[in-house]
């Protein structure tokens, strides 16, 4: 079950390619072959999956972009930078936002995660910031989450 989850939005992102590809079954299973010696992507690990999709992406698939995703992954940049300047986060770099934001929302990449799995980050993030003792350290960050 725990598999499923964490790379549902691989999935997802995939069967999306498909179709507006407009591959039928038998050319996207024998790309999966191809690719992968699988030709189900629930039998595939994250690699696997990372390289059917960055064959989709050479093959001319642009995922769409949410507007919303755009916006909300801003905010989790700039609460994160704004924590590392507060202390609070020891490690300000992209690889360990990723790392964080990959531990609750099980997707491999911000960008393939939902409005509500990105909400789910920021109330994390949110709720880190209330755990915070210096009142100095939450000004600059809680002027970050009233412009939400």
């Amino acid at each position: 079950m725990a598999k499923q989850t964490s790379t549902g939005p691989m999935i997802r992102l995939i069967k999306a390619a498909q179709n507006k590809l407009g591959l039928d079954d038998e050319t996207y299973r024998s790309m999966l072959l191809s690719i992968t010696g699988k030709s189900s992507t629930t039998d595939m690990d994250h690699r696997e999956l990372r390289s059917v999709c960055d064959h989709l992406r050479k093959v001319g698939f642009k995922p769409a972009k949410a507007v919303n995703n755009v916006a909300q992954i801003g905010k989790i940049r700039a609460l994160w930078a704004e924590m590392a300047d507060a202390g609070v986060v020891h490690n300000r770099s992209e690889k360990a936002l990723l790392a964080y934001v990959r531990r609750i929302t099980k997707t491999e990449r911000m960008e393939w995660c939902t409005v509500k799995q990105l909400q789910a980050v920021i109330e994390t993030l949110k709720a880190w910031e209330d755990r915070i003792i210096d009142e100095t350290a939450q000004a600059p960050i809680k002027a970050i989450l009233e412009e939400q």
